[in-house]
């Protein structure tokens, strides 16, 4: 009786991301550099390699890092959200220079750098611990998180107008996100260099 070797299912870790293969790993040689090899293929079982670049967008990359510590990616208590936890240890300095680059690169967002400024930390909720829907009567900015009676340019407008502060932002704010309550104030919305469309 002839048994057959089970084949292993293989499928593209990262659906959308380019499969290329890998004709030389070495960079070098006795003879000096040896030329690059790496063309594209269609079908996973000819591939060597999962890039970042994306198979759609020609141009546009998802991050594919080789990271030579132990991380952790634990689901958020949000459906399809993350908390990456790397095993790495760095000053507050160094860390920050980190957060300022993530969000320059948009992996993470203004006002989780601000908050985290703020609190000399990053934090993450434990997976178990539901958000609390956090009302949409009380508008905050999404990077320095002052309410809008806390800003004096919205103070001012408001008097103008003959309304609260508050109702003021939900009314004329044009960065206001009616989803979730958030805007950028001037100031914030200067220096994180002039965004289109609503705050996150």
């Amino acid at each position: 009786m002839t048994t057959r070797k089970r084949t292993e299912l293989r499928v593209n870790p990262f659906p959308g991301q380019m499969l290329r293969q890998v004709f030389n790993w070495g960079d070098s040689s006795e003879d000096g550099p040896i030329e690059e090899k790496r063309p594209e293929v269609a079908v996973i079982e000819d591939a060597d390699i999962v890039t970042s670049e994306m198979t759609n967008r020609p141009g546009y990359h998802r991050p594919v890092l080789d990271i030579d510590m132990p991380v952790k990616v634990v689901p958020s208590s949000t459906s399809g959200h993350f908390h990456l936890f790397i095993d790495k240890e760095l000053s507050w300095k160094r860390y920050r220079k980190l957060l300022k680059a993530l969000v320059a690169a948009g992996i993470i967002e203004w006002g989780y750098l601000g908050a985290s400024e703020e609190r000399g930390f990053t934090g993450v909720r434990l997976p178990w611990k539901k958000k609390e829907q956090e009302s949409i009567e009380t508008p905050r900015c999404a990077r320095c998180h002052k309410t809008p009676d806390q800003i004096l340019e919205y103070q001012l407008a408001a008097a103008n107008e003959g309304v609260t502060p508050m109702q003021f932002v939900i009314d004329s704010e044009g960065t206001y996100n009616t989803e979730n309550g958030r805007f950028w104030c001037t100031e914030c919305y200067l220096a994180i260099g002039q965004p289109l469309g609503v705050a996150r």
